[in-house]
């Protein structure tokens, strides 16, 4: 899929042009506010495993990250089917893997976040007896946080 972002066509200039050439035509305004929202997300995601100690240089970093993103874009989801499948085909390894380093990342983070972060996002939403969240409880607590 090509894409031309034309700002002023008011002469359809370029119209024969892209029907000719497979583009699709964009409102240039609507292009740029789709861009700051997926950063805005972005960087929100960032900001908050950051706060539960969880350093990029996790393993299960980018897999926490992808998945955030999964639940916020489909809304129910089925973490083995949809998130441990899809991540393993997108990094090439195995379902087993990703739930893993998932769960690797939780635990670590959590040994060294600062009590009031995991309040501050988790509330009394985990009981601090039983220990980590799970993958799942992570997962879809951290995407209904960010907005």
């Amino acid at each position: 899929m090509k894409v031309l972002a034309v700002i002023d066509d008011e002469d359809n200039l370029f119209e024969k042009f892209i029907n000719e050439n497979n583009y699709i035509k964009i409102d240039i305004n609507e292009f740029l506010n789709n861009i700051k929202v997926c950063e805005n997300i972005d960087s929100k995601i960032h900001k908050m495993i950051y706060k539960l100690g969880i350093c990029a240089s996790f393993k299960g970093y980018n897999y926490i990250v992808d998945a955030i993103k999964i639940v916020k874009e489909k809304g129910s989801i089925k973490i083995t089917k949809d998130i441990y499948e899809f991540l393993a085909s997108k990094y090439n390894t195995k379902a087993s893997n990703i739930e893993g380093a998932i769960r690797n990342a939780i635990e670590r983070g959590f040994d060294k976040a600062a009590l009031k972060s995991i309040e501050e996002i988790f509330g009394n939403t985990i009981c601090f007896k039983k220990g980590k969240p799970t993958n799942f409880e992570f997962i879809i607590t951290l995407s209904k946080n960010i907005c």
